[in-house]
């Protein structure tokens, strides 16, 4: 077998099994993209239900998680920023506000100290305080 054969029969191999890959793929991205919704949540889904995480155990059937969720969405307007990319737009609500420059309100101020100290925190979802309520970040 000449070298030119060789090199065409890797050629075809290397073809099919990639070309074989990109279908499954292909199919898995059409089948997950019609059980799901961009929000996350089923197509089986209750819209009336709300959001699934405001039922999780951490809450312990909290009255106001439901509430807060929906604050959530509705507060998830943002603009965008140099340096750090997206902040949400001025928002108030009863359990997450955010002032004028998308920093979300800091509770619980109430050290007593002659110099204000001044802290600067810096981090994802987790330090905003996704899931909790403004008295419950951590910066907070």
């Amino acid at each position: 077998m000449t070298i030119l054969k060789r090199v065409v029969s890797f050629l075809r191999t290397a073809w099919l099994a990639l070309g074989t890959a990109f279908v499954i793929l292909l199919m898995m991205e059409v089948v997950f993209a019609a059980f799901f919704t961009a929000d996350g949540g089923s197509m089986w889904s209750d819209p009336q239900r709300g959001d699934s995480r405001a039922s999780a155990d951490s809450y312990q059937g909290e009255p106001w998680a439901k509430d807060l969720y929906e604050e959530f969405v509705r507060s998830a307007a943002v603009d965008w920023f140099p340096y750090v990319y997206f902040r949400r737009q001025r928002f108030d609500g009863q359990y997450i506000n955010i002032d004028a420059n998308g920093i979300r309100r800091t509770a619980n101020n109430t050290l007593a100290a002659s110099t204000p100290k001044r802290l600067f925190m810096f981090g994802g979802s987790t330090v905003w305080g996704t899931g909790v309520r403004d008295e419950f970040t951590i910066p907070s």
